[in-house]
């Protein structure tokens, strides 16, 4: 198949927004990682890109599949029991992030 800019999709696999894998994981630094499609999605918080309150904040705009800092992060406010703590705030998950968490 073909992959289409017009379905959702994770950041890191925008064709209208080239990627940048960088080495810090805070801050814009890093070939645009901060700018996004209306169909990106945010790697950790899986809410739009536009939603996401970790973006800029703690560097969600870096996030991708391949480094297991960001890999563990997605299955930390994905699991119930680690979703309710207080650290997902701390992370930059925001309260959507947290509820989604909890289907």
């Amino acid at each position: 198949g073909t992959f289409s800019s017009d379905l959702p999709h994770a950041r890191a696999h925008c064709v209208n927004r080239p990627f940048k894998i960088v080495k810090d994981r805070v801050g814009v630094e890093g070939g645009n990682n901060e700018t996004y499609c209306p169909n990106c999605f945010c790697y950790v918080c899986d809410f739009k890109a536009s939603a996401c309150q970790g973006w800029l904040r703690v560097g969600h705009c870096h996030a991708h599949d391949k480094d297991p800092y960001w890999r563990a992060l997605r299955e930390f406010t994905r699991t119930e029991m680690l979703s309710n703590s207080p650290l997902l705030p701390a992370l930059g998950c925001d309260e959507a992030a947290q509820t989604e968490a909890h289907r």
